[in-house]
């Protein structure tokens, strides 16, 4: 799985190296929410859990993902990771595209 992370990942995305146990934490790139990428990776056939129930705080967990390294094949651990992030790109765009200046927005130009 960190061989796949080191490869297909995108820009702002760090993860934990384990050793030991049955899940790696990945830190989202800034501005994804760890419940759209869940559900959108789920429309695309990959299972992530949400950080949130293991955090006291949402703030705090909605900034991380949960990723099970020991149920699946490591063929499909690699799909899945490169499914997950073109998943995370989409929303990254697809955030930057919808977060247009306002009218009310100051923009100086000095």
């Amino acid at each position: 799985m960190v061989e796949a992370l080191n490869r297909y990942a995108p820009r702002g995305l760090s993860w934990n190296i384990p050793n030991g146990g049955y899940y790696l934490w990945c830190r989202l790139p800034d501005g994804l929410s760890a419940d759209q990428l869940a559900s959108q990776a789920a429309k695309n056939g990959v299972a992530i859990l949400p950080g949130m129930p293991a955090y006291l705080t949402k703030q705090k967990g909605e900034s991380y993902i949960r990723l099970n390294y020991t149920f699946p094949p490591r063929d499909r651990i690699v799909r899945g990771v490169k499914i997950l992030c073109d998943v995370m790109r989409e929303l990254i765009t697809a955030h930057a595209e919808s977060d247009p200046l306002t009218e009310n927005e100051i923009n100086p130009i000095l």
